[in-house]
């Protein structure tokens, strides 16, 4: 199995659904995450890599309460998916899509908030 770690920002809210699976209800929470690229050689910010992550059941549902846009993540994948299209201009671009097998965004949490995420 091919696991991707990463860190990022989130670059929206996440946002909500269910899906049934097998007759079954099952809690789904997307978000997009920004990685950093770094700088090339002349020292210019080199463009973020965008993925689309995905949290499923009962942590989709804590990830949904407690992810806001712009908080730091760190990610764990479980399944990774990529697509190719043609964007709107005619040029190809790609998607990589991941399943989260954990999310840690510890690195949020602030001493004076008055409620605290559950870790």
């Amino acid at each position: 199995m091919l696991n991707l770690v990463f860190n990022g920002n989130l670059g929206s809210a996440p946002e909500a659904r269910t899906v049934q699976v097998n007759g079954e209800e099952i809690a789904v929470t997307s978000f997009n995450v920004a990685v950093d690229n770094g700088k090339n050689a002349a020292g210019q910010a080199l463009p973020p890599t965008w993925i689309r992550v995905s949290v499923w059941r009962n942590y989709a549902r804590v990830c949904e309460q407690y992810l806001k846009r712009g908080m730091a993540v760190s990610i764990v994948s479980e399944r990774i998916k990529t697509s190719a299209y043609i964007d709107k201009e005619g040029n190809a671009a790609a998607t990589l899509e991941v399943s989260a097998r954990s999310v840690d965004f510890s690195m949020n949490r602030r001493d004076d908030r008055d409620e605290q995420v559950p870790f």
